[in-house]
């Protein structure tokens, strides 16, 4: 078979289509997910499912996107990402369909984990196409300018769902998002073109077992990732335990909840913007470690706060809100510190990177369940230890190139 003519995908570099075709097949997972969250009691009770099992539906897509991560990166860098990018979306818009159109609990699950597993190649593939297009000097503004929209989409949507829940019905959600689902698919084929060509790698288990230990046996690599994973975990466990402590504890309503998250959601996005603009000039790693350094003061301080004033939404949010700063300089630039250190593998490292994202997440939110007590110290300690690994896990690249005595090019 000929190998196509390689385009200048430097061209594309400037393309606010190419940019739009990338966040919206960023966004289409993280959006889908929330549309659905407001469902699920109402989707149980029609479906004549105990809550336990009905929940199978969120967790199990959840586990659906972390072992898809695993699979996306490696087909990518071997067949390409575009063609692999489209199956992941048409795999979505049948899930979704299914899901939609079921009369059973099972069905349903089968469907949201279908829809979950196909969603994820635009996570994944995204940043690949990212490093490919952008390389490694603008790959970490661009990947904060992804991540902005991998926020936003799901705050509209939890919004947006639990209205149409309330007014028209659960299973309207689902067809919402199919019809998202099939805009975004007609964008990513009229608008995104490949940009991976060039040394593409084989596919067979050992190539494939060689991409992960030799990924993993870079010092730098594994320091990137796990700076990224134990970042994302506190926003996991703050996920898990804020609800219950602003409602349970101290009785207030959802909706407050929700506006209070607004607080988180737009610091973090602020700065991902900020990283945007500056990581170019100031550096992947001096935005690592100024962003760890932010956030583990707001560590700090919601342990400080906390003990002194006592839990209330502003000793619970604000210092949180300063973790959340923390993280959107220093998260983009860890996630393009690890793509960027082997370009022919870029699509599996981006793989890794949300596995291992989705998969600390799930430990954490099992971890703050687990040491629940009524107050608010477990989410404080787990939120604190969570940023302090943060911290000393993303200056191990460079402690280990000045160890060697290799030139910082970051």
């Amino acid at each position: 078979m000929t190998q196509p003519t390689t385009p200048n995908v430097q061209q594309l570099a400037g393309s606010r289509l190419f940019i739009i075709g990338l966040v919206a097949t960023t966004s289409v997972g993280p959006m889908a997910m929330q549309l659905f969250v407001p469902s699920l009691p109402f989707m149980a009770r029609d479906l004549a499912a105990p809550v336990d099992v009905a929940q199978l539906a969120l967790s199990l897509s959840m586990a659906a996107i972390a072992l898809a991560n695993l699979v996306y990166g490696p087909l990518s860098d071997r067949f390409g990402r575009r063609p692999i990018l489209l199956i992941g979306l048409l795999l979505f818009l049948v899930g979704t369909a299914i899901a939609a159109l079921a009369t059973s609990i099972e069905m349903l699950v089968i469907g949201r984990i279908i829809q979950a597993g196909g969603s994820a190649s635009g996570m994944v593939i995204s940043r690949a196409m990212v490093r490919d297009v952008y390389g490694a000097e603008k790959a970490a503004s661009m990947i904060a300018y992804l991540t902005v929209a991998m926020l936003a989409a799901p705050y509209i949507a939890l919004i947006v769902g639990g209205a149409l829940t309330d007014t028209v019905g659960w299973r309207v959600s689902l067809w919402l998002a199919f019809v998202v689902g099939g805009i975004v698919t007609i964008l990513a084929l009229r608008i995104l073109r490949e940009t991976h060509y060039e040394n593409r790698l084989p596919l067979a288990p050992i190539s494939l077992a060689r991409s992960y230990t030799g990924l993993f046996g870079s010092v730098e690599f594994t320091g990137y990732v796990l700076h990224t994973a134990f970042a994302a975990g506190t926003f996991f466990a703050f996920m898990a335990a804020g609800p219950f402590l602003m409602v349970d504890v101290l009785g207030r309503s959802a909706l407050e909840f929700s506006l209070w998250f607004a607080l988180l959601t737009f610091t973090f996005m602020g700065a991902n913007l900020a990283a945007g603009r500056i990581s170019t000039r100031v550096g992947t790693d001096r935005m690592v470690l100024l962003g760890s350094i932010v956030s583990l003061s707001g560590g700090v301080l919601l342990v400080i706060f906390l003990a002194v004033f006592g839990l209330s939404p502003l000793t619970l949010f604000l210092p949180n809100a300063l973790v959340g700063i923390g993280q959107g300089i220093s998260m983009p630039n860890a996630q393009a510190g690890a793509i960027n250190l082997n370009p022919k593998l870029a699509g599996t490292a981006s793989g890794l990177l949300a596995f291992a994202t989705m998969g600390m997440g799930a430990v954490f939110s099992q971890v703050v369940g687990e040491l629940a007590d009524g107050t608010a110290a477990p989410l404080a300690w787990t939120i604190f230890i969570g940023v302090l690994l943060a911290l000393v896990f993303g200056q191990i690249p460079v402690r280990y190139r000045a160890k060697r005595g290799v030139a910082n090019q970051n």
